[in-house]
């Protein structure tokens, strides 16, 4: 199996030096090369056609959109882990709506980045709770993300009961909460189910429990009018 190579997207020469450093220690990650500008970037993109794309947030001028999209013209299979300072949550929403898979602070220990890369690297996603629900309320679906974009499918309240299910409420539980009966919750579940492509309560927990190291989960649903 080839290992999955990285490109790194940065007009800062400290943060390229102290992420190469970082990956050269990895043994299950190549470095595909370093670009210091969006054009070079998308070029090298098209070039090297690697798994994972580390954007610093400074070659994003206002607007992300351009960008991204550029890059998965270039690069269609490639998964974005933007490295970001913004405060402004909604500069973060649309850069996931147009396709960034995992978002982490830009002063974040490698320790932190390390795992969310990995993580994109088996298919999830790395994203704040908020943030990517802010981006599922938008209704436009995460450029390759089938995990992030069966969530777009769910209703509000199937997005609460999965909320419920992932913090351990039973059926009984879970109609409490919302004032419905066990008999609506397991229609409910099942038709989750049929959205998400699992067969059973326990799958569902592996790939959205609160185990998972990955933050983008829809915790925030169950404060959400279920409409």
């Amino acid at each position: 199996m080839n290992t999955p190579q990285v490109l790194i997207g940065s007009a800062d020469r400290r943060f390229r030096h102290d992420v190469c450093a970082i990956l050269a220690q990895q043994d299950d990650i190549d470095v595909a090369g370093t670009a210091i500008d969006a054009v070079m970037l998308s070029r090298m993109a098209a070039a090297t056609q690697p798994g994972i794309i580390i954007l610093d947030m400074q070659l994003l001028p206002g607007d992300p959109a351009p960008l991204i999209e550029g890059l998965y013209v270039a690069c269609p299979h490639a998964k974005l882990l933007l490295f970001s300072d913004v405060p402004d949550d909604g500069w973060l929403v649309s850069a996931v709506q147009h396709g960034v898979r995992g978002c982490v602070d830009r002063t974040c220990g490698a320790e932190v980045w390390l795992r969310a890369l990995h993580a994109l690297l088996v298919g999830d996603v790395w994203i704040r709770r908020r943030v990517l629900f802010a981006a599922l309320q938008g209704g436009s679906v995460v450029h390759g993300d089938p995990l992030a974009a069966k969530l777009f499918t769910l209703t509000p309240r199937e997005r609460q009961i999965v909320v419920y299910v992932r913090d351990g409420l039973s059926n009984k539980q879970i109609a409490r909460q919302l004032d419905i009966c066990p008999t609506t919750v397991k229609t409910h579940l099942q038709h989750i189910f049929g959205k998400l492509d699992i067969s059973r309560r326990l799958e569902l927990l592996r790939q959205w429990g609160a185990e998972k190291p990955l933050e983008g989960t829809i915790h925030d649903a169950r404060h959400m009018p279920a409409n």
